[in-house]
């Protein structure tokens, strides 16, 4: 009852970037989920809208959005849904951003993959307190590529 008391006193352009949002990241879910990394990457290029020259939205507002979708969302989101979807948002909204994709190994020598995203030399999206673990494969297509293997 408090979330939905918490829903209603937001302003209509709050109530907006959360559906937005909720939406496109459980799109981006499935998409993980039925296609081939290659056809989710065309389809998420392909809805790409053109950046508005002034944001509606700060940079803390989408990642509000984007933490707030993942927590009430059934079964959370993995940081590769995470990051394609603040990915598509900033871009939207005319941000600087970056996708960082690492790997390293795990307790018992199984390979972990992480993504997160940057924008103005901070990590905005996939936060790790050992983040510093993870070595980051390259950048751009080529890392996500690489991470869709793990996701």
């Amino acid at each position: 009852m408090r979330q939905l008391r918490y829903l209603l006193k937001m302003r209509w352009c709050e109530r907006g970037l959360l559906l937005y949002t909720f939406t496109l990241l459980t799109l981006v879910r499935l998409g993980l989920r039925f296609l081939r990394f290659e056809q989710l990457q065309k389809a998420v290029t392909r809805f790409q809208r053109t950046p508005i020259s002034e944001p509606l939205y700060t940079l803390e507002g989408v990642v509000w959005a984007i933490n707030l979708c993942t927590k009430y969302m059934p079964g959370g989101a993995k940081c590769l849904a995470r990051a394609l979807t603040a990915q598509h948002l900033l871009h939207w909204q005319g941000y600087p951003f970056e996708i960082v994709i690492g790997v390293a190994k795990g307790e018992q020598n199984q390979l972990e993959a992480h993504a997160w995203i940057t924008s103005e030399e901070r990590i905005v999206v996939g936060w790790l307190p050992d983040l510093d673990r993870y070595r980051p494969l390259g950048n751009g297509t080529t890392a996500i590529k690489s991470f869709a293997m793990f996701a």
